[in-house]
């Protein structure tokens, strides 16, 4: 998703704007337990978070959690262990009576209640345009926070078990794979849990009353996308079809599947589509009818490429810090040149690559330059624009050209089986690259990654009959 910013005075960010840096994390959640009660007619959500927290240091005793406009019943240690806790609106801050010892695990349990949640939290009942009722959860860039009790930052990686307790007519689909679900008169109690470390960005739950179209497995995984009821199989089919063969493509260059199995679903709000870990949600204004789709197929097959490449690049392997966000972002718009050479062929890969160049140059010329690495911002979402997709994505492929391909793609495994379930900076990917291939890219990121704008050239020529020779000056502008 792209942010339009407020002005196009050739400055990135506003004067107040300051350096972003990841969180401290001297007492860090490893594991949540978390326990879902929605009333979606009501907008409402009772929810129980268990943290598990293991200090990474001796004599730490203060946890921070992240949370907006929660109605808070308790907060304890299920292990006894005494605690004080305080809550601003915003922060939930616990602190312990008893400090732990270095690499000490504990627990720590908040009850409360979110009621009409401004973001992160989606609901709909039945109106005249739309026929069914359902919850959605779109937590990109910090919007766990507003129905989640958590460290919202990519910097926090857990497992995690979802417990929901919703109407027995209801489906529940949640972030890995569903390990029991359970009939009590006319509620059900579903469980799906995650093994791989999650960001609570990259946490998804969706209940509700959906059209589900199941199309067989993947390498033995489930594939499958749903949608609000009013929605047919048939558009479903038809939109989601192509999925295990844009698979067969990542799969190719970039490793198996890592999640148990690959969903997608599709609703009102998303405004885009978001690469949730096993569970990627769409926007419904991408789910065409037979007539639009003859016409835009490849756009949405396109972003389906884009969502799942980050299965690699953001999810499985996700960015420490928003300043490094190309490496997911521009990744994945770098994967779409990938599989159009793969498919459509070179040419329709090289017409990509045109316009990603022209969409890069086109906002320095006409709003402003950054560096693709930058800490100064105002807001994460403000990263979201044309240096990070195609600015980013021309870059990678630059560095391709230059290690050759050999070499380029057995170092992006190399970094995607290194760190996977970790969180990346720019110089993790650098030194993989440099690993495989011999060469010193310190002066290349400083230039291309580092630093802002590009080479502008001015090209002259001169041609003399008379000697028949052509004379070519190029010029180098700062």
């Amino acid at each position: 998703m792209t942010v339009h910013h407020l002005t196009n005075s050739g400055e990135f960010s506003l004067p107040s704007a300051t350096e972003r840096y990841a969180p401290d994390l001297i007492l860090v959640p490893e594991h949540l337990d978390i326990f879902l009660r929605p009333t979606i007619s009501e907008k409402k959500a009772v929810v129980t978070v268990t943290h598990t927290v293991r200090a990474n240091k001796m004599g730490t005793h203060k946890l921070q959690l992240d949370g907006i406009n929660f109605e808070i019943k308790k907060i304890e240690d299920p292990s006894g262990n005494a605690v004080r806790s305080m809550y601003d609106g915003k922060i939930i801050t616990i602190v312990w009576t008893t400090p732990f010892a270095k690499n000490e695990v504990r627990k720590i349990t908040i009850d409360y209640i979110v009621s009409n949640p401004i973001g992160g939290m989606m609901f709909c009942n039945p109106t005249n345009e739309q026929k069914g009722r359902w919850l959605v959860t779109d937590h990109e860039t910090h919007r766990a926070r507003y129905w989640l009790a958590c460290v919202d930052h990519t910097a926090v990686r857990t497992t995690l078990k979802l417990v929901v307790d919703h109407h027995a007519d209801l489906l529940c689909f949640g972030p890995g794979a569903k390990t029991s679900e359970t009939v009590h008169g006319d509620r059900k109690l579903t469980t799906w849990e995650l093994k791989y470390k999650c960001p609570a960005y990259l946490l998804c739950v969706a209940v509700g009353e959906f059209t589900v179209w199941e199309d067989g497995d993947w390498q033995g995984k489930p594939v499958a996308a749903f949608a609000a009821k009013e929605v047919s199989k048939e558009t479903l089919a038809r939109n989601f079809g192509p999925t295990k063969s844009l698979l067969q493509v990542c799969e190719k260059y970039l490793g198996p599947l890592p999640w148990p199995k690959y969903y997608q679903f599709a609703a009102p709000g998303i405004g885009g589509a978001m690469e949730n870990i096993s569970l990627v949600s769409w926007d419904d204004i991408f789910l065409f009818d037979e007539v639009m789709h003859k016409d835009w197929h490849r756009i949405v097959d396109q972003i389906n490429l884009h969502e799942m490449a980050h299965t690699w690049f953001g999810d499985l392997v996700v960015c420490r810090e928003y300043a490094h966000v190309w490496l997911k972002e521009s990744w994945a718009t770098y994967m779409e040149v990938v599989w159009l050479a793969e498919v459509y062929g070179e040419s329709e890969s090289q017409y990509e690559r045109l316009r990603q160049r022209r969409g890069y140059f086109g906002e320095v010329k006409s709003r402003y330059s950054r560096p693709i690495v930058t800490r100064t911002f105002d807001t994460p979402w403000q990263m979201y624009d044309k240096h990070l997709y195609p600015g980013g994505s021309v870059r990678i492929h630059m560095l391709r050209k230059m290690i050759g391909d050999e070499a380029f793609w057995v170092a992006v495994r190399d970094y995607i089986e290194t760190y996977r379930e970790k969180t990346v900076d720019t110089d993790d990917f650098r030194k993989k690259l440099e690993q495989h291939s011999g060469r010193n890219l310190n002066q290349f990121f400083e230039q291309w990654i580092l630093s802002k704008g590009y080479p502008k050239v001015k090209v002259t020529q001169q041609y003399s009959i008379e000697k028949q020779q052509l004379r070519i000056t190029i010029e180098q502008s700062p």
